[in-house]
């Protein structure tokens, strides 16, 4: 298989500045590729030659980084919790407990 991806990984928590405990650690890991391994090797080849020619004059990684960052803060499972004055801020299950080494 023969392809050209932009990869952006990414690891990030939340400190609390007077207590220095961590309160949210997150990790996301974004792969966006030219190809999805659909067509035969002659494809393939010249989809990732036409990606790779064009990635030298439009780099992609920005882009993949602000979506990679928007997955890993705004994901409503394990991005970051609420705030100190959100009512649901005490109850928030994405905060690290505080057993959490």
């Amino acid at each position: 298989m023969v392809s050209s991806a932009a990869t952006v990984e990414l690891t990030s928590k939340l400190v609390d500045a007077q207590s220095g405990t961590v309160i949210w650690k997150g990790h996301e890991r974004l792969v966006q590729g030219s190809n999805n391994g659909q067509g035969g090797l002659l494809a393939q080849a010249v989809v990732a030659l036409v990606a790779q020619v064009a990635g030298s004059t439009r780099d992609t990684t920005r882009e993949v980084s602000a979506l990679a960052n928007a997955q890993l803060v705004g994901n409503p499972n394990n991005g970051l919790p609420f705030g100190p004055y959100n009512p649901k801020a005490t109850s928030d299950a994405r905060r690290v407990s505080a057993n959490t080494p």
